[in-house]
């Protein structure tokens, strides 16, 4: 079993989101940070990664990106997508 991952370089993020958002939603971002943690956030949510950086979908139009290594994750923002909005396209 792999040891938890230790969250770092997070607190600007995740003051920034709570300042407006629900109670509902700061509970669904916490939820996807602890599984994280514990190594299950693939089998719960959309994740996409690649080259050390991560996206997680977490339905109710929230998205959380982010840093990962072996060892710790860092958030960069918790963001709320518009409701039918799509990725911007990569050139």
């Amino acid at each position: 079993m792999d040891p938890p991952l230790r969250l770092v370089g997070a607190e600007d993020a995740i003051d920034d989101f709570s300042d407006d958002a629900t109670q509902a939603d700061r509970n669904v971002v916490y939820e996807a940070l602890f599984a994280i943690v514990d190594g299950s956030v693939e089998e719960q949510y959309d994740v996409r990664s690649e080259d050390g950086r991560y996206q997680i979908e977490l339905g109710r139009d929230l998205e959380v990106r982010g840093g990962i290594d072996e060892e710790s994750f860092s958030v960069e923002s918790i963001d709320r997508q518009p409701p039918g909005a799509e990725e911007p396209e990569t050139p």
